[in-house]
């Protein structure tokens, strides 16, 4: 998925900003453009005897576990309200 959002912003001082002519002295105005792409990559596994489904779910549990211990930050900025996520 991929998503563009451009951002016009426009400051100027009250009521110089408004002056005709003379306002573009007074204004500032921006534009931010911000790309956003989300990959999402899928791994497929053969599973014939539940002792592999057992041993592929827990070390991708494990992988999970790890990502999330080593990038907390950016975990708690996704999901601010932070419930650890329980395995069963």
């Amino acid at each position: 998925m991929m998503q563009d959002t451009v951002t016009n912003n426009e400051s100027k001082v009250p009521l110089l900003g408004d002056i005709p002519l003379l306002g573009y002295l007074f204004r500032f105005s921006s534009v931010q453009h911000k790309k956003t792409n989300l990959l999402i990559f899928l791994t497929p596994h053969i599973i014939k005897t539940p002792e592999e489904m057992f041993e592929v779910t827990t070390e991708n549990q494990e992988k999970m576990d790890r990502f999330i211990e080593q990038n907390k930050d950016a975990v708690k900025k996704l999901f601010p309200g932070g419930k650890k996520m329980e395995w069963k």
